[in-house]
Parts: C-alpha cells; structure tokens; sequence
C-alpha cells in the first residue's frame, strides 16, 4: 500500500481495537505500510486511544510512560529515538500474581504523579517542581504484535503498554533535590533466587529528571493532555526480561520492594 490514508488509519485502528477486546496479536503497521514514519505511527496511535478511550475497554487514560529509552532497546526496534504511550485505568494492577493471556516481559521502573495540569514544555531543573510523589514501579510490557515489532510497530500499538504494579508511594513537597537521592539508587530485579540485573536508577538517559522532562515535553509534542494527577513513567532501569511462569522480586533500595507472581 503506497499511503497511509486516513481510511487506512481508521482500518487498522478497529482492528486493533478488535484484537483488545479479543485478546489477540496486533497486526503490524509495516506490514500494510513499510514506509511508515514516526510522525505518521503517532497519529496512528492517538487514533486507537482515541478509539480505546471512547470503548472504555481499558478505562480511562490515568498517564503516560516512556519506553525505548536504551540505545540497546532503540537499535533493536530500528528507531533512532525514544517513545511514548499512553497508561490506562487497567494497565495499573494491584494483585501480586498475574494471569497473563499472551508474552511479556518484566522491567523496573519509577512511577511520578503531577500536582497540577502540564500545557507548556519544561526544563530539567525545574521538572521537580510538577511532582507531588514518587514511587517505585513494575511494568509488565507486551509488544503483542504478529510479526517481529519494529519502533514504528510500537508506536502504532501503545508502545508495548499492558500492565504495571506500583509500590509505596513516596510525597515531596516540592524538593530542588528530589532526583539526587534517585538517580543513586541500587534497582535489582529477581526471579527466584536469580538476579537478572543489578542497575543504578540514574543509568537512563541523563538521569531521571531528565527522562522525566524528555517524558512530559513529547507527550505535549504528540497532542496529548497532561492533567493534575496524571501517573508518568520514565522507562526502565535495566534491560527488559522475557517473563516465565515464577515470582519475581524488584528491590528499589531505601523505597521498598515489589514482589509479583507469574
């Protein structure tokens, strides 16, 4: 197909809805169109939300998360940057153990909430001021495409969003030095007595203050509203790992553990 008109769009957007509601593989934006740019895999993906949101199936939207934040992570997908996707009501668990209904992969990561609404870009020494608390972070991502995702798959899809667990949420008043204590953290990741990794927390980006104002400055940039409250997560410390049937431990030093049964 030589154009990604906006029939097209529609198209696969209901289908993708479809396969939500079915809890079947997402079919590939590529596939139908393979000279799909970023740009064009955004409006593809404000559409689904647009569509996810209206159909309720996943609730309402609750935030925002960053993922690709890794070179490693970029390369792999073929995308030269970072990107974003949106968090609904039921991609946020509370239950410790997880019946999953396709593959995934487990990540460790720090949740924010805002204290009031965003309308303009930020810059990283003020970012700290936006936050009223913190706290520590378990995604559990899913691609959960039919084919081999490229960065351009993801974005279309929601950016592998599926489902995430958070820990004891953590208050600020709005500190100046809010992200010095974060970005010194130990993050380790278990599965059983197995560590999968051992990480700093600041290993992301230029830091969490930074990944957090690269977060909140490209949801602006992509047409979506950040209001008070709104749930911002910047991306995992740490390689994503495929997930098997076990219990895995995150242990986020000073802020607790989260511990999650798959």
């Amino acid at each position: 197909m030589s154009e990604l008109s906006q029939q097209t769009m529609q198209k696969f957007t209901d289908d993708l809805i479809d396969c939500e509601q079915k809890s079947t593989a997402y079919p590939n934006l590529t596939e139908i169109y393979p000279k799909g740019t970023v740009s064009q895999a955004y409006m593809v993906q404000q559409i689904f939300i647009n569509k996810l949101a209206s159909s309720r199936v996943l609730g309402e939207i609750i935030g925002y998360k960053a993922a690709l934040t890794a070179r490693p992570a970029q390369d792999a997908m073929n995308i030269g940057e970072a990107i974003i996707g949106v968090l609904f009501q039921k991609n946020q668990v509370t239950s410790e153990s997880l019946l999953i209904d396709r593959q995934v992969a487990v990540e460790t990561e720090f949740g924010y909430v805002t204290n009031t609404e965003i309308i303009d870009p930020v810059i990283s020494h003020d970012v700290h001021k936006l936050i009223s608390s913190y706290c520590p972070v378990v995604e559990i991502a899913s691609p959960n495409l039919q084919k081999r995702p490229t960065g351009i798959d993801l974005i279309s899809t929601n950016s592998a969003t599926y489902r995430f667990i958070q820990g004891k949420s953590q208050s600020t008043e709005e500190q100046i030095s809010l992200f010095d204590p974060l970005d010194n953290l130990t993050v380790e990741l278990k599965m059983g007595d197995e560590s999968l990794h051992t990480e700093s927390s600041g290993n992301m980006m230029f830091g969490q203050a930074d990944a957090l104002t690269w977060l909140i400055n490209e949801v602006l940039k992509r047409g979506y509203p950040i209001p008070k409250g709104s749930f911002l997560m910047t991306g995992s410390i740490g390689p994503a790992h495929p997930a098997k049937k076990g219990l895995y431990q995150a242990d986020f030093s000073d802020l607790g553990s989260i511990s999650i049964s798959i």
